[in-house]
């Protein structure tokens, strides 16, 4: 018999106590330990590592998802999440162009006047791609701004200069400054060599159709006419060029023919409708009623044109039909925005005080009762021609601080009172709020003119040369009152009033200007010479003749300051400062300038100095402002969409904040 033979490792196995079993199990765990703690260590700087060389993949992921988010908002009219897209986009990586260009587009169909910084911010990114200085120099003449975009074509390299881009810019540039016969030089040069420009085609029949004597203007109609009947992007304009055209040239059939295709179409602007019914009164046409009542129903279809379609008919004296328009408005938009601040618009025209004061209260301006109380006595006392209407009026103010629909409300209410005081302090209070609206401080000048005060003169023009640094006039008139009011350094306005003068050498202004720091510098062959290169009309401008006094008495001159002096004005035609001025000149040619009193030099005024170097800023990069100048933190405007409104606040502190942070 066969005995079962038994595994020795079995045995061997159950001979190991259970505790030497334990050791080595315990042996192998620290020999795991120690290898996992090695790995441990080694894989930190290669988790860093690994991290680094993913998170530019990750940030780049996240943040072309933000913009896909944007471009779908656009796509739907959705401008408050556009807005918080792009911002999100700018918080991940600000320095990628690609957000910058998108951005910029955006803002450029919607007409913004941050379309120009960010543009700026690109070319900042992308100093070498010119084609973002061209973007810049069209959204800048989109805007009005034709100095701006001749500042970006005079950076483009001269190499660059002759694209035909760089030619139809700087021809559009010469078109939009009323220098026809430049632009149709440029553009008829730029044709002859690229006969297949359809761009510079276009404008050059542009140009030719507003030159009265040009001799190819009946064939630039045709061929507008043509490009008007096709779909080409540029009909509708062609459309439009061709009614103010017809209307210019006192051709009324054709322009409301012209005018007739343009409200027809889907993309009909209410300017078109302007055009269109102007031509219509014009012509004193018989379907002028069924016109209005087209222009009726397409406003009430576009509802954030019903405070321009108020103010143009209440301008045309035609109230009534706005207020018909108002009462066909659907019950559930009445508490439209828009529709009331047309009634509001409605009751002021018509001086309904009562509609107006409860309008304020239940209206768009919502203003607490208290508040429109004192509005209401505030009135009563001014018409009244109570004392202390106008203090009652600076507490009306001074309270709504801040609040821009309330203070537009007060200024609208003192336009329609005829008070110039009160409109003057309310201008003063939105230019606080607004200090980058240069309309704002365009309304309040003739105002502050008309009190002959030179420092809230100078302070109101210094504002509006921060609003608008390209405004040279303004920047020249501050000039003047700096020196008057013996504000700033002499050699620092002398520098800023030749940086205007090398701008436009021929501007009689200007050259003043200039030849009065320079007789006040000691430089008075240098200065005679200045304003004998005016032109006599200007040099007999009586506003000009204590500042012309001056500058011939201070070259030793006396025969011509005599004649100056005798062209001053009387009877408060000037202001104060200025007829001191002509004193001073006659002081120094009768050799009693010691005995006549100066007021004293402030060089310290703080606003001054740094308007002055903000000026010397802008002088050094071709006339351009800050970004910081030019992204001022907007306040909300009455604009219909307020959720929009603090998007787009919002997104412009980021971009503020941004700029300020040094490219990489």
């Amino acid at each position: 018999m066969k005995v079962p033979t038994q595994d020795v490792s079995v045995s061997v196995k159950r001979k190991v106590s259970i505790w030497k079993r334990v050791f080595i199990w315990y042996r192998a765990l620290r020999r795991l330990n120690k290898i996992a703690l090695w790995v441990l260590i080694a894989s930190i700087p290669l988790g860093f590592i690994a991290a680094n060389l993913a998170r530019p993949a990750y940030r780049s992921w996240r943040q072309n998802n933000a913009l896909v988010i944007a471009q779908n908002c656009i796509l739907r009219n959705d401008a408050n999440g556009a807005f918080s897209a792009f911002r999100q986009a700018l918080r991940i990586d600000p320095r990628n162009p690609r957000v910058w260009r998108q951005l910029g587009t955006f803002l450029e169909a919607q007409s913004s006047p941050e379309t120009i910084f960010v543009l700026e911010r690109l070319i900042q990114l992308e100093p070498g791609v010119v084609e973002n200085r061209y973007h810049a120099a069209e959204a800048a003449l989109a805007l009005g701004d034709e100095e701006r975009a001749m500042s970006e074509l005079a950076n483009v390299s001269p190499s660059d200069r002759k694209s035909a881009r760089y030619r139809l810019l700087n021809a559009k540039i010469a078109l939009t400054g009323g220098n026809l016969s430049v632009a149709e030089g440029e553009l008829a040069s730029l044709v002859q060599s690229e006969p297949s420009n359809s761009e510079a085609v276009f404008r050059l029949d542009q140009v030719r159709l507003l030159l009265p004597a040009s001799s190819d203007r009946a064939a630039a109609e045709q061929r507008m006419r043509v490009v008007a009947s096709g779909k080409d992007a540029r009909a509708m304009e062609a459309q439009r060029m061709l009614a103010r055209f017809y209307a210019t040239t006192n051709d009324m059939p054709m322009a409301a023919r012209a005018a007739e295709v343009l409200v027809e179409s889907d993309n009909a602007s209410f300017e078109d409708w302007m055009l269109f019914l102007n031509i219509e009164f014009a012509t004193s046409s018989l379907s002028l009623p069924n016109s209005i009542e087209k222009m009726r129903a397409w406003v009430l279809a576009h509802p954030q044109e019903l405070p321009k379609a108020a103010a143009y008919f209440i301008q045309l004296d035609m109230a009534r039909q706005t207020r018909d328009w108002l009462a066909s408005a659907a019950a559930d938009r009445l508490d439209e925005p828009q529709i009331k601040s047309a009634r509001f618009s409605l009751a002021i025209a018509d001086r309904d005080w009562d509609e107006v004061f409860s309008l304020l209260q239940s209206g768009a301006q919502a203003v607490p009762a208290d508040t429109v109380r004192k509005v209401s006595d505030t009135y009563r006392a001014f018409r009244a021609n109570h004392p202390e209407a106008i203090n009652s009026w600076s507490e009306l103010v001074l309270s709504a601080k801040g609040n821009l629909t309330l203070l537009d409300s007060l200024r609208q209410l003192a336009v329609a009172w005829e008070w110039e005081d009160a409109q003057e302090k309310t201008l003063w209070a939105i230019g606080d709020v607004v200090p980058e609206n240069p309309a704002v401080w365009k309304a309040l000048l003739p105002l502050v003119q008309s009190d002959n005060n030179a420092p809230d003169l100078a302070r109101a023009f210094g504002a509006l040369v921060s609003a608008e640094p390209s405004n040279r006039a303004a920047i020249n008139r501050w000039i003047q009152l700096q020196f008057l009011l013996n504000l700033g350094a002499k050699n620092e306005l002398l520098k800023a009033a030749r940086a205007n003068l090398d701008a436009a050498p021929k501007n009689a202004a200007f050259q003043m200007t200039s030849a009065l720091l320079l007789a006040d510098t000691d430089h008075g062959s240098e200065a005679f010479a200045l304003v004998q290169s005016m032109d006599e009309k200007s040099r007999q401008d009586p506003a000009c003749a204590p500042y012309l006094a001056y500058v011939y008495a201070r070259a030793k001159k006396p025969a011509e300051a005599r004649a100056a002096l005798a062209n001053i004005p009387s009877g408060g035609k000037l202001l104060d400062e200025e007829m001191a001025l002509g004193e001073r000149a006659r002081a120094i040619i009768e050799g009693r300038e010691d005995s006549v009193e100066k007021i004293p030099v402030k060089t310290d005024d703080a606003s001054a100095q740094q308007l002055l170097k903000q000026l010397e800023r802008d002088r050094a990069t071709d006339g351009r402002s800050s970004s910081d100048e030019l992204l001022k933190e907007l306040k909300r405007s009455n604009s219909p969409d307020a959720g929009a409104a603090r998007q787009l606040d919002s997104l412009r502190k980021e971009m503020r904040q941004e700029a300020a942070t040094p490219s990489q």
